[in-house]
């Protein structure tokens, strides 16, 4: 649904009413959401394929395009970064700080830096400069965090006391997180080429963290297809493999659905 027109009187509220955005090179997606009853107003989406660099131009395009997104209302920014690092946030107390524990990874040159600060440890990500001004001055900026935040917060909240694994699936792409006894193990995004690539990537990670094959949970998210042809391959490996979502959402999608589930816990 991309006619804001048809739900602007529904979410005027901006006391009640808020707006996510997701921003990645796969697209863009604007969301209305009630902090009271968690519904939702999808406002736009706006599919693309580009590269990071290009990336500040093609959401300027797409909020000019839908200009009736540019509200009053406070707004989350979930933001996809391929250049990032999850580091304690005690080793945090400065934008340098965040700068030198990033560039064990990635060669910082003029881009933004964030500092999404999930309390005991923080996930440092850089964006193509001019992100960080072009929302501020177009949007009320509440939050800005990571993709992988929804996500680790939701693995950690759901097995503090016992050992699991987290995956958002898509045609190209997964976002896995995987936890032991309340502490995180991994939290990285995986392209691949095929489902067997796919099975590939997250049996070998299983296998490096040396997850229990018998105990052990392996959840999944997103495209029902693509979940339906991994799922059989795991389970010849892993006793415990369940949809979080039984229902068909993209990962995009995924990651919206988890942050509404974790912002405010």
């Amino acid at each position: 649904m991309n006619n804001i027109k048809d739900i602007e009187h529904e979410v005027a509220d901006t006391s009640r009413w808020g707006l996510m955005l997701y921003i990645s090179t796969k697209g863009f997606r604007a969301v209305f959401h009630n902090r009271t009853t968690s519904e939702t107003k999808e406002a736009v989406t706006y599919p693309w394929e580009c590269s990071e660099s290009e990336l500040i131009h093609r959401l300027q395009e797409a909020v000019y395009e839908h200009s009736g997104i540019v509200t009053d209302h406070a707004t989350t920014v979930i933001i996809e970064s391929s250049h990032f690092v999850i580091a304690p946030s005690r080793l945090i107390d400065s934008e340098e700080d965040a700068e030198q524990l990033i560039a064990t990874v990635h060669t910082i040159k003029d881009e933004d830096l964030w500092v999404d600060n999930m309390g005991d440890k923080s996930i440092i990500f850089t964006t193509a400069p001019g992100m960080d001004s072009f929302l501020r001055r177009t949007f009320i900026v509440d939050k800005v965090i990571s993709h992988l935040h929804p996500l680790i917060k939701q693995i950690e909240k759901e097995h503090h006391n016992d050992e699991a694994m987290m995956a958002i699936l898509r045609q190209d792409r997964i976002d896995i997180a995987a936890v032991r006894n309340g502490q995180l193990l991994l939290a990285n995004t995986i392209d691949y080429r095929d489902i067997n690539d796919a099975t590939y990537h997250i049996l070998n990670a299983w296998q490096i963290l040396e997850c229990d094959q018998t105990r052990g949970q392996l959840r999944l998210i997103g495209d029902r297809e693509t979940r339906e042809k991994i799922t059989p391959t795991l389970e010849k490996f892993i006793t415990y493999v369940s949809p979080f979502h039984a229902e068909n959402i993209s990962r995009i999608e995924g990651a919206i659905s988890l942050t509404l589930k974790t912002l405010n816990s």
